[in-house]
């Protein structure tokens, strides 16, 4: 059996950037992160916040980030509208402390936790997004700065073709 170029995995990495307004701010941003040119699958996705994503002394380490996902928007749907039965791959909040918020450490790639087979093929066309949602849950005055500006690495496995 010969190699096969298409079934072989493939990475993309985006570095985005955020700010929060406020120390209680809810709120969501979707970013796009690639198009896929040939139906393909998702098969694994990692992230980490930047460089700045140090917590003040006395802070909890959590912050208001609670969820970090990527989404399947599919080529016929025109107005990229966010679902959660559309994440492919997603971390929150409320599998990681009782706060409802995201736990992070410096220097620290977490993985995402995939969903089913099913959610993770994109067909030719189909885009996939980045979102990064923020919820009041968790209220510090130092938490506002500390994300004020940040950055996010993420990392999106895949593969051309589906897995058997």
């Amino acid at each position: 059996m010969g190699f096969n170029a298409r079934l072989a995995p493939y990475s993309v990495t985006k570095e985005v950037h955020f700010q929060t307004n406020t120390d209680t701010d809810t709120f969501q941003l979707d970013h796009f992160i690639f198009r896929f040119p040939f139906a393909g699958q998702l098969i694994g996705a990692y992230c980490a916040l930047g460089q700045g994503a140090a917590y003040p002394a006395g802070d909890s380490k959590t912050t208001n980030l609670w969820e970090v996902s990527l989404w399947k928007n599919s080529a016929d749907n025109t107005t990229a509208t966010y679902a959660t039965d559309d994440r492919a791959a997603k971390r929150t909040g409320e599998a990681a402390n009782t706060t409802g918020s995201l736990v992070w450490a410096l220097n620290t790639v977490y993985t995402l936790t995939n969903q089913s087979s099913t959610l993770r093929k994109f067909a030719a066309g189909d885009k996939m997004y980045l979102r990064t949602a923020f919820t009041a849950g968790v209220t510090h005055a130092t938490i506002g700065l500390s994300l004020a500006q940040q950055k996010m690495e993420i990392q999106a496995d895949y593969i051309i073709g589906y897995e058997a």
